[in-house]
């Protein structure tokens, strides 16, 4: 019986959505927004945000889901201004927890 739920709820687990897909990621227009708005150089910030992405998938991997969906709020809640998520501000706090503790 436990082995047959099992069976039953792994396309469930598998069909959830990890937490950063529900972010608006959208690395051109993130940092077009910063340069326009934090003076931020727009190669940097494109830099930042790609070696981040890079890191994503590995990080995601070791984190624990409360983990990812701590960070998930974090990174919308970092992106209020702009509309658009940071896989920087991601990442970070997967690798070191929200508010960089």
């Amino acid at each position: 019986m436990r082995k047959a739920l099992f069976i039953l709820a792994l396309p469930l687990l598998a069909a959830t959505p990890a937490p950063a897909a529900a972010l608006n990621f959208d690395v051109d227009k993130l940092c077009a927004w910063q340069a326009e708005h934090n003076g931020m150089d727009a190669g940097e910030c494109s830099k930042l945000e790609n070696d981040a992405k890079g890191a994503l998938a590995s990080l995601e991997g070791s984190a624990d889901p409360a983990r990812k969906d701590e960070c998930a709020k974090e990174a919308e809640n970092y992106s209020g201004d702009s509309g658009f998520a940071s896989y920087t501000v991601y990442t970070e706090c997967l690798k070191n927890g929200p508010g960089g503790q």
